[in-house]
């Protein structure tokens, strides 16, 4: 009798592939298999690369030239992107009190279009409207977002009232459920554009909204459940002033 072939882990049943890849511990080393190894790639990438964080300075042009790769094995798996920790360099990218570094845009754009489904970055990463209208062009599945949304000054002015815009933009933000933005209590110009954002997202049900940079007041504390608002309306706060209810 033959001797039987020798096993492979492709041809092992999913949970176990799965308890062997646990037992490498470093996420490194796990991200490594991901990319080296076809059987592990197939079985794990999903899981390892549904979470993807850009972090801290690390970004580099060899990451975007990965990320924007379409072949890269990672972009196809992700659904939450987070950018955090002023992954950009400040002294390179702010420009009149806005971050517009095009890399972001790069990185927003190697994803491929309506995968995300959450954006999550802190206050160091800046949106003006035309890159925000660009995410929202590439990306109108997103289910949690929370972005920095700012006009730039100087540049091209967009009328945020305009009710083709913002028609557009709730029909790209009609499955957003969470939503923070981030504002200056001391820069009213801050108001009107997270105002925008929430205005173009009718179907929220967790908002925040959070004072950026302000060491003079508090931070700005979490707006109540939208169920106990009652009437909104949108005069102040560019667009957005909670009423008491009657």
């Amino acid at each position: 009798m033959a001797d039987p072939a020798p096993a492979c882990l492709s041809s092992l049943p999913v949970e176990i592939q799965t308890s062997i890849f646990a037992f490498v511990r470093e996420k490194t080393t796990q991200a490594a298999i991901c990319l080296t190894n076809r059987q592990c790639r197939d079985v794990m990438a999903p899981i390892f690369f549904e979470n993807f964080k850009l972090q801290n300075h690390k970004i580099t042009m060899q990451t975007i030239g990965t990320l924007l790769n379409p072949k890269n094995g990672i972009t196809p798996y992700v659904r939450n992107l987070f950018i955090v920790n002023g992954c950009w360099q400040k002294e390179e990218c702010w420009k009149n009190g806005v971050i517009v570094d095009p890399m972001l845009q790069l990185v927003v754009g190697a994803f491929p279009q309506d995968r995300l489904r959450a954006l999550v970055g802190d206050d160091e990463i800046v949106l003006d409207t035309t890159l925000l209208v660009s995410l929202l062009q590439h990306q109108s599945r997103l289910k949690r977002l929370a972005v920095y949304h700012r006009m730039r000054p100087g540049g091209h002015v967009i009328d945020l009232e305009d009710k083709n815009l913002v028609s557009w933009a709730a029909s790209r933000c009609a499955d957003v459920e969470s939503l923070t933005v981030f504002l200056r209590t001391d820069y009213v110009d801050t108001y009107t554009p997270a105002g925008f954002l929430v205005r173009s997202a009718p179907n929220i049900k967790d908002l925040r909204i959070k004072d950026h940079g302000n060491e003079t007041t508090p931070a700005l504390p979490l707006l109540r459940p939208l169920g106990t608002w009652g009437k909104v309306g949108y005069n102040a706060f560019g667009g957005l002033a909670g009423e008491d209810e009657d």
